[in-house]
């Protein structure tokens, strides 16, 4: 097994946006890693960190007038090799957000890759699941497989199931030429229209549709 722990103190002199005075902050990690055998792995992480801000509105002030935000992050991952050709991962995580008022959120997640063995043809379909509860201040962000150069990070708040299928595929006599495909949908059960202004969607679901061809000179 590997622990590794990580904290630190800053100290800001001058105002910042939302800080209207001198203020002070922690941040720290702590993160163990154990590898079952060489095809299975599990790690917990457990994050940290307490800002000082000015308090909205309505509420009575605190430490001479700003507020001291506590945010705790715990993800526990398993990842691994259930044959030569399949990979798999799961996790879970959740965070909680102490300032006005208490914000909640948690998330789990399932992945797999797999990439079958033809001779002439590489070929590697990817698909993932993930149920999510959070407000807004505890919102959560994970990462699932996309072309590459692309944004793969997921931002979650609200309620709602998000899925995702990519496909990659290239022939091995034309190496350098290779193509991408991705399809990804997100449903909501807490809202009935998602975003506002002129990105408004008008619906409780949103569909994602991404294509790449890459060609390496």
């Amino acid at each position: 097994m590997q622990v590794t722990a990580y904290a630190d103190a800053c100290y800001f002199p001058y105002l910042r946006y939302r800080v209207s005075a001198p203020s002070y902050g922690t941040d720290g990690v702590l993160n163990a890693v154990y590898s079952i055998n060489n095809e299975h792995q599990v790690s917990v992480r457990y994050r940290f960190r307490m800002k000082q801000r000015d308090v909205a509105e309505g509420y009575r002030l605190v430490d001479g007038g700003l507020l001291n935000e506590w945010t705790h992050r715990m993800r526990a991952q398993w990842t691994g090799e259930l044959t030569p050709r399949l990979n798999c991962q799961a996790l879970i995580e959740g965070c909680v957000v102490q300032a006005e008022e208490l914000g909640l959120g948690v998330l789990a997640s399932v992945q797999a890759t797999y990439s079958p063995d033809w001779e002439a043809h590489a070929l590697s379909i990817s698909m993932g699941v993930t149920g999510f509860k959070a407000d807004y201040a505890a919102r959560l962000y994970s990462y699932e497989r996309g072309p590459l150069y692309a944004y793969n990070y997921q931002m979650y708040s609200g309620t709602g199931l998000r899925g995702y299928v990519l496909v990659q595929y290239g022939h091995k006599k034309t190496p350098r030429l290779t193509g991408t495909a991705k399809l990804g949908a997100t449903r909501y059960f807490d809202r009935a229209t998602i975003g506002s202004g002129a990105a408004m969607i008008d619906a409780c679901h949103r569909e994602d549709v991404q294509l790449q061809v890459r060609y390496t000179f």
